[in-house]
């Protein structure tokens, strides 16, 4: 249950609580009840919790590291204050977890309950029949096969970096 689902309860509590006398062994008590049914019958209105959705740079740290949660959200906190350790993070996670547009902390720990990969472009740069694989000494080294090697780009803004400097075109792959 999320906060505001949370809310919602507290306040149909609020709004159907009324005040009963109850007896027992000569002592007699009022207090407030609410029935029972009815709280089960407003608990179902609520909905489902929604799975989260993360890039997959995130869910790949959160797969290596969900059996220890607190504790690697802890050493991530501690990595991100002192602006070192960033080393063994995958690219981009820090700067996700530092952003203030996003709660990444309660991110991660509802991602206990499920969560889905966001969907990313991949991108490649195709110059005549060939892929970049890589830069060389004099030029960069294409492939006119879709197998082997070739340079994946997850920002389009890399993928059209490249190929403006070789002079191709920025290609989008469909995610194996």
């Amino acid at each position: 249950m999320n906060k505001q689902e949370k809310g919602k309860l507290y306040e149909f509590i609020n709004r159907t609580q009324f005040l009963t006398t109850i007896e027992g062994d000569g002592i007699c008590k009022e207090i407030y009840a609410v029935p029972a049914q009815r709280v089960q019958d407003f608990v179902k209105t609520l909905n489902d919790p929604q799975k989260v959705t993360v890039p997959k740079f995130i869910a790949d740290w959160f797969e290596n590291n969900k059996d220890d949660l607190t504790f690697a959200i802890y050493e991530a906190v501690a990595h991100s204050l002192k602006e070192v350790g960033y080393a063994h993070y995958p690219k981009g996670f820090m700067e996700w977890f530092s952003s203030t547009s996003n709660d990444a902390i309660e991110i991660l720990f509802r991602m206990k309950e499920g969560y889905e990969v966001k969907k990313t472009g991949i991108y490649r740069v195709k110059l005549g029949n060939g892929y970049f694989i890589r830069f060389q000494d004099n030029g960069c080294l294409l492939s006119p096969h879709e197998i082997d090697k070739i340079m994946d780009f997850d920002s389009m803004q890399d993928a059209e970096r490249v190929a403006n400097t070789i002079g191709g075109i920025v290609v989008k792959v469909d995610e194996p």
